[in-house]
């Protein structure tokens, strides 16, 4: 086993005491206790606590929330107005009160029938079946016109001229014909001076 050099060193040192002491003239009454002084090696054992940093795995639990779009079904119930046509019979009762007219007893056609006067005039006149000639005379200067209507209102100019005037017409009544109806009518005269108007029947 190899000598440590502080091993060395004591056995050195020892040694050396040794020899200066035999060298050295005394007497033995000189002798003196030495006092010897080894060293010793200690071996000194120190607790070191060892810290090391170790990487830790450290786990995490994070709750992950995610927008999904989700489709709603939803149920609607759509009322829609419908026209509906009702169909109703109705029974109505209605008075008409009626009037009975008694059939007048004809009146006769006159065979002539004269009229005159100044400007303008209206007057009764009445219409025999078949034809009626009508002479008529103006003396004014200006419009002269002459409008016969029969009792369902119908018309027909008879003069329609300026100034003096001198002439005739006729005038076909017929029943349930195109022509005026025999019977009740009337002359509209439009004049300016003295005039004179007159109806006959001819068969």
């Amino acid at each position: 086993m190899p000598t440590s050099p502080l091993v060395l060193t004591f056995w050195i040192c020892l040694l050396a005491s040794v020899l200066i002491s035999c060298t050295s003239p005394s007497t033995p009454s000189e002798i003196s206790e030495v006092e010897v002084t080894r060293q010793v090696p200690v071996e000194v054992t120190r607790e070191v606590e060892v810290i090391r940093e170790v990487p830790v795995e450290v786990t995490r639990e994070v709750e992950v929330t995610r927008q999904v779009p989700v489709e709603v079904t939803r149920e609607v119930e759509v009322i829609r107005e419908v026209p509906v046509e009702v169909t109703r019979e109705v029974e109505v009762t209605r008075t008409v009160p009626v009037t009975v007219i008694a059939q007048p007893t004809p009146v006769p056609v006159p065979a002539v029938q004269s009229f005159s006067g100044v400007g303008d005039d209206v007057v009764s006149c009445r219409l025999s079946s078949g034809n009626n000639i009508f002479e008529f005379t103006h003396s004014g200067r200006g419009h002269f016109a002459i409008w016969v209507y029969d009792s369902e209102g119908d018309r027909e100019l008879l003069v329609n001229d300026s100034g003096r005037y001198e002439g005739a017409n006729f005038v076909l009544a017929e029943e349930d014909g195109f022509e005026l109806d025999p019977g009740s009518c009337i002359l509209e005269i439009t004049a300016d001076g003295s005039w004179a108007a007159e109806i006959r029947t001819r068969p």
